[in-house]
């Protein structure tokens, strides 16, 4: 598939984020090194 055929189902940057993020951390936030769940989230 195509950038343009993708931009049809999910148009910005901001909600493929978070889309993505709600995938990857549904429930909570963990490290995939050690598995802590004492993590920060860092503005980059």
């Amino acid at each position: 598939m195509s950038v343009e055929v993708y931009k049809l189902f999910i148009p910005k940057d901001e909600e493929c984020i978070a889309i993505i993020r709600e995938i990857r951390w549904s429930d909570r936030y963990t490290c995939p090194y050690c598995g802590s769940k004492d993590v920060v989230k860092i503005q980059m």
